[in-house]
């Protein structure tokens, strides 16, 4: 009877540790066990918890990385999911087409960015799991842009599309200077 507690017990102990450790507390342990079949089981969990742990940390240091590199950058910058809505958006690209990064997180970027070329390269790119050139005129308050956009899908492991990311540099000093050239020359 004594032993059968014991396996109780222990086996409470392992689905507290597991139920713990499903949840996110990867520094959770099983206590050391003495049973044969129980220790290998015990020592699984703590060997999966500590892997988990050292995963974990990976991602989140690999995650601040690409978001320190993206927060970054200079070109705009925006990533859409499958359904084309902003998963991320750069301050670089809400300066450049006049919108504010808190407010466009999961909104459809056709709804955001209101440019029908971008939302067609976007979605083309997305259907067609391609990339995409092109040169947008784009209206910001009193003045007219000039972006040049390049659009990537992306795709998961299996090949099936997720989304995709919008790069977006202004060029329009650089087409003010060659009209500039244009015109001396003439």
């Amino acid at each position: 009877m004594w032993i059968a507690w014991q396996r109780f017990v222990a086996m409470e102990h392992l689905l507290q540790a597991a139920e713990a450790i499903a949840q996110g507390d990867f520094d959770r342990r099983v206590p050391e066990q003495h049973t044969p079949g129980i220790k290998r089981l015990a020592d699984a969990i703590n060997q999966m918890a500590r892997l988990s742990a050292r995963r974990v940390s990976t991602l989140t240091a690999d995650r601040n990385r690409l978001a320190t590199i993206f927060a970054g950058m200079v070109e705009g910058v925006v990533d859409v999911d499958e359904k084309q809505n902003i998963i991320h958006i750069n301050d670089a690209a809400a300066l450049l087409l006049g919108l504010k990064r808190e407010n466009s997180i999961g909104k459809p970027v056709w709804q955001e960015i209101r440019n029908q070329k971008i939302t067609l390269a976007v979605d083309e790119a997305i259907r067609n799991r391609t990339a995409i050139k092109a040169r947008v005129d784009y209206p910001r308050m009193s003045e007219q842009l000039v972006i040049d956009i390049y659009v990537a899908s992306l795709s998961d492991d299996e090949g099936e599309p997720i989304g995709a990311v919008v790069v977006l540099h202004d060029v329009t000093e650089l087409k003010h200077l060659e009209r500039i050239r244009t015109d001396f020359v003439a």
